[in-house]
């Protein structure tokens, strides 16, 4: 069996348009779950706005990319709250992640989260990590499920 070789960095200058379209990607993905997600017309154009955003974001929040080869096939996002009334006043939320659909089910998303919980806890000292996404989204579910995340707070959305 041939093993398959991907690295995960933090994103950088210069990975603006690949990070671009996996965060175009990952809205478009979960249109399918909720149709509150659907994207506007200029969503590339504010894809590649936040891109730029997520890579110089400073000590709030770190994206980072999977690599294959040179190529970006994946990425995550994750922001820090600051929840002052609790006794774990630091909370780290992966906010995006998005593998392209040929690389799915090598281990990526897995490594991903992976890093984000050590980035939060070495570097930015947090002990808990959650995950955020669309309720209906039951591969995302399952993913973190399946990484021991558990529920732990609920939004819930009407159309006024």
């Amino acid at each position: 069996m041939h093993e398959v070789s991907f690295h995960i960095r933090r994103a950088v200058s210069g990975d603006e348009e690949a990070l671009a379209d996996l965060i175009y990607r990952f809205y478009r993905f979960n249109e399918e779950f909720d149709p509150a997600w659907s994207t506007t017309r200029n969503a590339l154009e504010v894809a590649r706005e936040r891109a730029s955003r997520y890579i110089s974001c400073g000590e709030g929040c770190f994206a980072l990319v999977a690599l294959m080869g040179e190529k970006i096939v994946g990425y995550a996002y994750t922001e820090i709250y600051e929840a002052e009334m609790l006794e774990e006043k630091n909370l780290a939320v992966i906010k995006e992640l998005y593998v392209l659909p040929q690389y799915r089910r090598i281990g990526i998303a897995s490594r991903l989260v992976e890093e984000a919980e050590r980035i939060a806890r070495e570097e930015l000292g947090v002990e808990y990590i959650a995950a955020q996404f669309p309720t209906a989204n039951f591969v995302a579910e399952k993913f973190y499920r399946n990484r021991k995340f558990r529920p732990f707070i609920s939004i819930y959305l009407r159309e006024v």
